[in-house]
């Protein structure tokens, strides 16, 4: 009956223990229960020796090793918390253990993790330390006593991101003649991110760039180091006033296109989609924003189904012109010669689409004789190098929303100068670092800040936002238009 009773809770513990790795449950179980050499008929030859008083009396037994189990996986759950830096639910879960009563023989373990509490909870945050109030994002990057941190993945999965972040922070820095220490930490070496700042508070750093995995951001933002911080992402936390992030922005990017055709006095817009999910985001996007606007611009929205020419005759009213001329030569019976007529509410035509659709449009606009209705080019999907470079003859008279570290890329491989490095977060770290020049004006809503890769949006939750710049396409020539 012991055995039968034993083997059912192993099983189970084993069935629950599938979250975690089978390396924790093979020590940790296996020093639970020491698995013994015996077999079922020398267990069954045992339980027919017991009496029935002391079968009654291992009842006890039995709960104290179901006890064993429910406190081994409170454990766990306490070290996984500490390891994602969880304070809060490191808390909870020692409270549970001491509520059911910590077992001797993982006391050792619990006390260890109290201790980590105890000096999450008491130790005096660094700012505190560095007398510093934490009620605002103060970094000054000549002082030549700054320490710079960069928490940033420098290995695994996202090393190449990391590389590219840190390389833009570093040349930034240099650029802004920095004369202080920097420190690396590789957020893939650590296996919590509380050991990490255990770590690196040693070194009473005065900014921080990093980290870049939301569930990362989260961890550290629950650390409450106090230190200035530019995480590296968007993340869903509530921002303190020492916290900032940056991160590219499709909505922010929307806006602009939203604002660009409001600020140039366009009457209408037709917007040229494909049926997919970004495509339809991107439409929610622009019809959410537009409505914002005192005076909401009118517009009309055509799915390209055949081919790019039929939906510019569909969406701007001339495959209906077309139509009416074509009952009006029957009934005259004549063949007539004639200019179709468009829409005259519509003045832009805005592709929501990829560059090998979107760059077909302003010659159709062209060969309808429609050249005072301008074409506007927002991509559902991250513009790369070749969508510039493919097409270089034939962009024509397009605006197109592109980032800024793109068209640095494309003046480099059409120039033939040495390819400095460019890319999205080299771009990102780049900026974190000149939007710092502004920090004292950080508390302030709304408003944009110029860097070299772009205009970056502030907003006063602490979410920072890279914005796409307005180039004109047209004939092998990228050119840069103000939109100041």
């Amino acid at each position: 009956m012991q055995y039968k009773l034993k083997h059912g809770v192993l099983l189970a513990a084993l069935s629950w223990s599938m979250s975690y790795s089978a390396a924790t449950f093979a020590f940790s179980l296996g020093e639970l229960f020491g698995f013994g050499r015996s077999d079922d008929n020398q267990t069954e030859r045992q339980e027919q020796a017991i009496p029935r008083e002391e079968a009654e009396r291992s009842v006890d037994p039995i709960q104290d090793q179901i006890k064993q189990i429910d406190q081994e996986i409170l454990i766990l759950r306490a070290e996984l918390a500490l390891k994602n830096g969880d304070i809060k639910a490191l808390q909870d879960q020692v409270d549970a253990l001491e509520a059911s009563g910590v077992l001797p023989i993982y006391s050792s373990r619990v006390e260890q993790l109290k201790s980590y509490l105890t000096q999450s909870q008491k130790a005096p945050s660094l700012f505190e330390f560095l007398g510093l109030s934490g009620s605002r994002f103060e970094v000054d990057l000549t002082d030549p006593n700054a320490v710079v941190a960069i928490v940033l993945p420098m290995s695994g999965d996202y090393q190449r991101a990391g590389s590219s972040l840190s390389n833009g922070i570093e040349s930034a820095l240099k650029a802004q003649d920095f004369k202080g220490e920097i420190f690396h930490f590789d957020t893939e070496q650590y296996g919590n991110l509380y050991l990490l700042w255990e770590r690196l508070k040693n070194f009473k750093p005065t900014l921080i760039f990093g980290p870049l995995k939301k569930l990362n951001i989260q961890a550290w933002h629950d650390l409450q180091t106090g230190v200035p911080t530019i995480y590296l992402n968007d993340a869903s936390v509530n921002y303190q006033a020492h916290e900032k992030s940056l991160s590219p922005s499709r909505s922010g990017g929307t806006l602009k296109l939203v604002d660009y055709l409001h600020n140039n006095f366009y009457k209408g817009a037709l917007l040229l989609t494909e049926d997919n999910e970004r495509s339809n985001l991107l439409i929610d996007e622009f019809l959410a924003l537009n409505n914002q606007f005192d005076h909401p611009l009118t517009y009309d929205i055509q799915v390209i189904d055949k081919s790019v020419d039929d939906g510019i005759e569909k969406g701007l009213g001339i495959e209906e012109s077309k139509a009416r001329a074509a009952v009006l030569g029957k009934r005259i019976r004549r063949s007539l010669e004639f200019v179709p007529r468009s829409r005259k509410d519509l003045d832009a035509v805005v592709s929501l689409m990829p560059a090998q659709k979107a760059v077909q449009v302003s010659p159709f606009l062209d060969l309808f004789q429609l050249s005072e209705v301008k074409h506007l080019w927002f991509s559902p999907q991250v513009p790369k190098l070749t969508d510039l470079t493919l097409y270089q003859q034939s962009w024509q008279k397009t605006y197109g929303f592109l980032p800024a570290y793109l068209y640095q890329s494309y003046q480099q491989k059409v120039n033939s100068r040495p390819q400095a490095e460019t890319g999205i977060f080299n771009a990102l770290g780049t900026a974190a670092v000149e939007i710092l020049t502004f920090s004292d004006q950080f508390n302030q809503r709304d408003w944009l800040i110029k860097t070299s890769v772009g205009q970056v949006e502030t907003r006063p939750t602490g979410q920072f936002y890279l914005l796409p710049s307005v180039y004109l396409l047209d004939n092998a020539k990228v050119v840069q238009v103000s939109t100041d």
